[in-house]
């Protein structure tokens, strides 16, 4: 029996559920295709995952500086096993109350690996079975996945993507290469500080954090200095060797330098995840390396949207998911009512740091003239 939706959308984490959950309540018949774990990458290996852990092992570290306060510890210790538990706990709950969510506004999940066949068809293999579906229109929100730098090492055990470090359910280590120093590399940076290790985190631009503005970036940085934390900027990494440790050689503005680890994370930035995605002939354009799209979310296929990570900016998932709500309420004829001039943001470093709207450099950039009204000491 032919299965039809006025909707189908192809990834299930905040910008797809969200979009999905919309159209239910405005009494579209829809489905939403999910290949992983409901909840997507933010859920399952991100953002929830990762602030479980800074939690836990900041209790840890405040445990062990709180004789200061005249609180005495004897003996803190932490159960790298156990803070998973309670992080898989967290994110098993979740993940059920977005099932609950989708459910109640009347969504069919399927579960499987999602291919567009042609505009309005969607193919679902799981398992060695498939099926078609078929929808009026298709939304694109299948996130992003992390990016693997092209370097020798790569493939060496103990070199892993963020993805994989959240899966390390049972290991700590004594020491730790963070190869990237964004908002992902200083949130496992913070994490593993505060249990002890010691940190590295090898950054290619002159600071940390190159999105906010230069005082933010530098206060961050003389932060995790005073942690322990060894920050080298301007920094190329050239290749990882194993020598029994993970050697880590790299090019610091005008030196060589080298540093080894027990492990290596990989903390580079992320890439849309369209593989296999497409089928032969269904070509979107697209704009270094993204699914382009119009002020709307259309794609330049008829009746296929995008949304999220898949078409670049800003990776946020309170942004995808408003992106999400946006498309669907332009496609079927509703008004979103929502402002994308200013979008927050924070960053779970401690102190930690939010955002909103343009840095000083984005501002100049948009207006040069009031670049030199802007007082030195500003």
């Amino acid at each position: 029996m032919e299965k039809r939706y006025d909707l189908a959308v192809i990834g299930a984490g905040p910008a797809g559920y969200e979009a999905a959950a919309f159209a239910g309540r405005l009494g579209k018949r829809t489905a939403i295709i999910e290949f992983g774990e409901l909840g997507g990458t933010c859920l399952n290996k991100g953002c929830i995952p990762t602030k479980a852990l800074l939690h836990a092992s900041g209790i840890y570290r405040d445990a062990r500086n709180a004789a200061g306060l005249g609180v005495m510890v004897a003996d803190a210790c932490y159960d790298i096993e156990g803070m998973h538990r309670r992080k898989d706990e967290v994110v098993a709950k979740l993940r059920r109350g977005v099932e609950h969510l989708l459910k109640n506004d009347n969504i069919d999940i399927y579960i499987g690996k999602a291919t567009v066949n042609s505009p309005g068809i969607v193919g679902v293999s799981n398992a060695g079975e498939y099926q078609e579906i078929f929808a009026d229109r298709i939304l694109l929100a299948t996130g992003g996945k992390p990016a693997m730098l092209g370097f020798d090492g790569s493939e060496l055990p103990g070199v892993m993507t963020s993805d994989e470090l959240i899966g390390q359910c049972g290991r700590s280590f004594s020491s730790l290469v963070i190869i990237g120093g964004g908002v992902i590399g200083l949130e496992f940076a913070s994490i593993y500080a505060n249990l002890g290790s010691e940190v590295t985190v090898i950054e290619a631009l002159d600071r940390i954090l190159p999105t906010m503005d230069p005082e933010i970036s530098q206060a961050v940085a003389a932060i995790m200095k005073r942690r322990g934390i060894r920050i080298c900027t301007s920094a190329k990494l050239e290749k990882i060797e194993d020598v029994g440790r993970l050697r880590c050689s790299f090019s610091e503005k005008t030196r060589q330098a080298a540093v080894e680890a027990d492990g290596v994370l990989v903390a580079a930035g992320r890439k849309p995840n369209i593989d296999g995605l497409f089928g032969l002939g269904i070509e979107p354009e697209m704009s270094g390396g993204c699914i382009k799209v119009d002020d709307n979310y259309k794609t330049c296929i008829d009746g296929i949207y995008a949304v999220g990570d898949v078409i670049g900016g800003l990776q946020l998932a309170h942004l995808a998911s408003a992106q999400g709500t946006a498309a669907v309420a332009g496609m079927f004829g509703e008004k979103a009512g929502i402002d994308f001039s200013a979008v927050p943001s924070c960053v779970y470093t401690e102190p930690e740091i939010a955002s909103v709207g343009l840095t000083l450099d984005e501002a100049i950039q948009r207006d040069p003239g009031k670049g030199s009204q802007i007082p030195d000491d500003f």
